[in-house]
This record gives structure tokens, C-alpha cells and sequence, in this order.
């Protein structure tokens, strides 16, 4: 059996809403199955996480508080 290695992409987010969703939509247009995508919500205040949970191929992730970029 090969190995077939996972790709993650990582997104940090901070009240950034309207970036998510064409950001979201331009990576689906990626077609490979090793591909992961990954929502990170730094605590925002806008209505980012709720745009982000409407592609659910993506794993969403929230913070109660913004722990920063890195």
C-alpha cells in the first residue's frame, strides 16, 4: 500500500468574514482527497465561524479568546 500524505491548510482568522468565503471557495476548487482544510477562529466578533460552518468539508475550530497569529 503507498503512502499518500495529507496536505493541511491552515487558516488563522480574525474578524475577517468577508475574505471566508471566497477564500473557502477558491480552495475547493482544489480536487485531491489528501487535501485538509483547516478554519482556525481567533475569537471574532463577526460572523466568520458562521460563514465558515456553511462548507463542511472544512474543519472548523474556535477560540474563547484570540491567542494571537502564531
Amino acid at each position: 500500500m503507498r503512502y499518500k500524505p495529507k496536505v493541511s491548510v491552515v487558516i488563522v482568522n480574525y474578524n475577517s468574514a468577508e475574505y471566508v468565503s471566497p477564500l473557502l471557495r477558491s480552495l475547493r476548487k482544489i480536487k485531491s482527497p489528501s487535501l485538509e482544510i483547516i478554519f482556525l477562529d481567533n475569537a471574532s466578533s463577526d460572523n466568520s465561524t458562521e460563514i465558515a460552518r456553511k462548507f463542511p468539508e472544512v474543519k472548523v475550530l474556535q477560540n474563547k479568546i484570540n491567542n494571537g497569529f502564531s
